[in-house]
């Protein structure tokens, strides 16, 4: 056995977003017989503390700063130049940080996590001569923002691993893409008290059944849909709770509260709960029924669908990007088109009319998010990922 590969790996969150929680379960399973980590982050935070834990060096790049600060949306545009400019600018005292970081620990490979950290993780490792690895788990909607990376792929990236095929078009003609899968330790996944209990703090009535969501409240996640489907469902079904958990972004409350709206205008307020932020979300999807996902627009991925169908749950989820490549059709749940309510409710009332077929989708779900999504394989392929980098220097 050779050497381990010096991986430096770069992310732009102090926070934990589903991509932060990705890369930490990576660094957690990752054999450094075969890869010797190095961490930098361009802000303190949870994630860094985390990896501190793990035994690994932590650098904060603090030229980052400006650059971080500048918004993508100006970066790649076409019509504004001095943004354009700044941006660049910005990006310079960063890039040449992160490469004295690499240099440092003679790293072999760069591996970037997110979307900044592609730009200066990749100009670091040319500055550097390191390989550059991006993992990419964004999907750009705007044109620009795709043929902007599309194209600094092509310099900056020796190799592009993907979360989904729905990510990897935006990079179909790299010449080194692959596509992981994200893994979840299922081992983590799982309940530490009871539904009942749950359902009972939660405020729902005893003997409803629950269908469920947990994401953040931002306009993308289409939590309306589901509001919309629920006042449909309840028209005919009249033992049922519907709970949303997660908190807005930023603490911008303005989405959230045009939900509490709907629903109080719709007469769901006791039907229809929104239940914040929860460290114990295992405990709450396992005290939902079925799990929804109503994304108005594509995914990369779609992590707690995977958890709910660890949790046995099946899924109904819109058909947008990622999730309909997780959510086997008919079998592990079913998939809708995005916005489409009625479709929806639809689904969902069938169900919970047909609870043998659901429960049978719930357990097919759990086996296919173990073969599939597996913390343990994805982290062998991101290892085989960074290996192969190393050898095609």
């Amino acid at each position: 056995m050779g050497k381990p590969v010096r991986t430096l790996f770069v992310t732009h969150a102090g926070e934990f977003g589903g991509s932060e929680l990705s890369l930490l379960e990576i660094l957690e399973r990752i054999d450094r017989s075969r890869i010797a980590p190095v961490f930098a982050s361009f802000s303190e935070g949870p994630l860094a503390d985390a990896v501190k834990k793990l035994g690994i060096d932590v650098h904060i790049v603090r030229a980052a700063d400006r650059f971080v600060r500048t918004r993508r949306s100006d970066f790649v545009s076409t019509k504004a130049i001095l943004p354009v400019m700044a941006g660049v600018v910005a990006a310079v005292p960063g890039a040449i940080e992160l490469a004295r970081i690499a240099n440092a620990h003679k790293a072999d490979v760069v591996y970037t996590n997110s979307s900044k950290a592609h730009i200066l993780g990749g100009a670091a490792g040319k500055i550097a001569r390191a390989r550059v690895v991006w993992h990419f788990r964004d999907i750009f909607l705007n044109e620009i923002m795709r043929r902007f990376f599309a194209r600094s792929s092509a310099v900056l990236a020796d190799s592009v691993v993907c979360n989904s095929r729905a990510t990897a078009e935006q990079f179909a003609n790299h010449k080194n893409l692959r596509i992981i899968y994200n893994g979840l330790p299922a081992e983590k996944v799982k309940p530490s008290r009871n539904a009942k209990e749950i359902r009972s703090e939660l405020g729902i009535p005893d003997g409803d059944r629950v269908i469920g969501n947990v994401s953040r409240l931002v306009e993308i996640k289409g939590i309306e849909v589901l509001i919309e489907a629920a006042g449909i469902v309840l028209s005919g079904e009249s033992d049922v709770s519907f709970a949303v958990a997660g908190s807005p972004v930023y603490g911008d409350e303005r989405y959230a509260d045009k939900l509490k709206e709907l629903v109080s205008s719709k007469g769901l307020s006791g039907k229809f709960h929104f239940i914040g932020h929860r460290e114990d979300i295992y405990d709450v999807i396992n005290a939902f029924d079925l799990y929804v996902h109503t994304a108005a627009s594509p995914e990369s991925f779609g992590r707690t669908i995977v958890e709910a169908m660890l949790l046995s749950k099946a899924v109904a989820a819109s058909e947008a990007g990622g999730p309909s490549e997780i959510v086997k059709e008919v079998e592990t749940g079913f998939l809708f088109k995005p916005g489409d309510s009625g479709r929806l409710a639809e689904l969902l009332t069938e169900m919970l009319r047909e609870t043998e077929t659901t429960f049978s989708m719930g357990q097919a779900g759990r086996k296919r998010a173990l073969e599939l999504f597996a913390a343990d394989r994805a982290v062998e392929e991101i290892t085989r990922a960074l290996e192969d980098t190393q050898l095609n220097r």
